[in-house]
């Protein structure tokens, strides 16, 4: 489904080199070839990735609009670093920042079809969770937290009513801190499991 979403993407539009980052992101070099398209009515863009690291490299092919400055993660999980980000403008990518294999990529379905899906703008890792920040589609942003060992999602700002806009996310010792301009709640690792136990759904 990526490939064909990727490929639908770039069917008939020729893109021209617009300019190359070169960065360094927990020890990994990364290039990105970043290419446009753009006339009156359309404007795409594209990407080419290739990660390096102690011999070991990893390429793939990312498209739509990203902030190609800060589109990569550093995350800990379950004792492991990943970087993570994203292909599209949906979904998101976990690679292994030792053997930069990649061990998890997750695309919703539903967007093949044009619906909308969750636009992750911020990740970062709260114990064994993912805690993302972004929004869908011209609405406000939202948290979200993701346990990457039973691929469950949960909507915090649904479940503690509190919006992401003009707020962030902070980790303090033990807790997970939601803030926005009018309030703040705070989620340790053991609440966060037992609600995403009981809450979790298998996508945003």
């Amino acid at each position: 489904m990526l490939n064909k979403y990727i490929s639908k993407y770039k069917a008939n539009f020729d893109f021209d080199l617009s300019h190359q980052l070169i960065q360094e992101v927990g020890g990994i070099k990364i290039k990105i070839d970043v290419m446009e398209y753009s006339d009156c009515l359309n404007r795409r863009q594209k990407a080419d990735i290739l990660l390096e690291k102690n011999g070991n490299t990893y390429k793939c092919e990312c498209i739509d609009v990203h902030d190609w400055d800060n589109m990569f993660y550093p995350l800990t999980l379950n004792n492991t670093d990943y970087l993570c980000f994203r292909k599209t403008l949906y979904g998101f990518t976990l690679i292994n920042t030792d053997t930069l294999t990649e061990e998890f990529d997750y695309f919703p379905e539903n967007v093949i079809n044009d619906d909308e899906s969750f636009i992750i703008t911020e990740a970062m890792s709260f114990y064994d969770i993912i805690v993302f920040i972004g929004c869908y589609w011209a609405d406000s942003y939202s948290y979200y937290a993701y346990d990457n060992t039973r691929h469950l999602f949960l909507n915090l700002s649904k479940e503690f009513h509190i919006s992401a806009d003009d707020g962030s996310a902070i980790i303090d010792k033990d807790k997970l801190i939601l803030t926005s301009e009018d309030s703040q709640i705070s989620i340790t690792d053991e609440n966060l499991n037992r609600l995403i136990t009981e809450k979790g759904v298998s996508n945003f």
